[in-house]
């Protein structure tokens, strides 16, 4: 058997060959603790604050702890599918669970960009009324 440099899960000739079972599936695991408490916080904050962190006056339903509820109920389930991908080993659930974490970088990516142009737009319409 040769020796790899680090126990990982390894895709060779279209087989997922699992050198060390128990790290493959520590990673997912966590992702679904992170969610949790993701999840528990929202919950928290939804009682104990009420409306209070409401992020528009428009839409009341649109508030922190409920996108935090959203957001860790999301987490929740990509770690879920994660656990059971790398437990029974199957390449497809592997796959959708890689293709919705690049989904969740590309898209905070472009709302990282999007919100530092607003943000250089809205500094320099400032700048620019401060001059008149």
């Amino acid at each position: 058997n040769p020796q790899l440099p680090s126990p990982v899960c390894w895709l060779q000739r279209g087989h997922l060959v699992n050198w060390d079972h128990t790290k493959c599936s520590e990673f997912p695991f966590l992702h679904q603790l992170g969610g949790c408490g993701i999840l528990g916080v929202g919950i928290w904050l939804a009682v104990t604050q009420g409306n209070f962190a409401t992020l528009s006056s428009s839409f009341p339903s649109l508030s922190a702890a409920n996108l935090l509820i959203v957001t860790g109920t999301f987490v929740m389930i990509i770690g879920f599918v994660g656990c059971i991908g790398a437990i029974k080993e199957n390449k497809c659930l592997l796959l959708s669970v890689s293709i919705e974490l690049l989904q969740c970088l590309l898209s905070c990516d472009a709302g990282a960009i999007a919100m530092h142009a607003a943000v250089t737009c809205i500094s320099t319409e400032v700048a620019h009324l401060t001059q008149m």
